[in-house]
């Protein structure tokens, strides 16, 4: 029962992830039209906008934010495996699970770190009802706020990445036992 939840409760979050990819996504197609609206604004008719650069910085904010676990499902995120590939050339496929496993474990715990000194900042930006001190003046918690949602989801996937490497290890190591 509990492994068929789990199933179920990954197709939700996968699932969440790939409509905030594809949101993502959106949002990189939004500054570049914004961006091209600036420059006819500014060049060909003299008359430049006063917003569009800022929208262009929340939207990339906003665009990292909502794609970063995606992209570690993905494996699209950068990493440093030179000790993994050293062990598995070696045949030590067992100890790069392990590895696997502590550094995805570790990425987890950091991410939740950021998920919670993050929700303080905004909830701290929220109450005092901040600003952003640029041109707009935009309230500074709703942009903030996908830090929170971006750092939780990463964790998530971080720690579901870090069950996958355990999983391996133990059928690995379960192989190991039985030779």
């Amino acid at each position: 029962m509990l492994r068929l939840t789990l199933t179920k409760t990954g197709y939700i979050f996968d699932h969440l992830l790939d409509f905030l990819a594809v949101l993502a996504g959106a949002l990189i197609l939004c500054a570049c039209l914004i961006v091209n609206i600036e420059v006819i604004m500014r060049y060909f008719l003299n008359r430049p906008t006063i917003w569009a650069l800022e929208i262009c910085e929340y939207s990339l904010l906003w665009l990292t934010f909502l794609g970063t676990a995606w992209l570690l499902r993905e494996g699209g995120h950068v990493k440093l495996d030179l000790l993994h590939d050293r062990l598995n050339a070696k045949g030590h496929v067992l100890t790069g699970a392990i590895i696997f496993t502590l550094v995805y474990g570790l990425c987890g715990i950091a991410c939740m770190t950021i998920t919670y000194y993050s929700l303080l900042t905004v909830w701290h930006n929220f109450q005092e009802g901040i600003l952003v001190p640029k041109l707009l003046e935009l309230p500074k918690a709703p942009i903030l706020s996908v830090i929170v949602l971006g750092s939780l989801l990463l964790s998530i996937q971080f720690l579901r990445e870090a069950y996958k490497q355990f999983c391996s290890w133990r059928t690995l190591w379960g192989r190991g036992k039985n030779n």
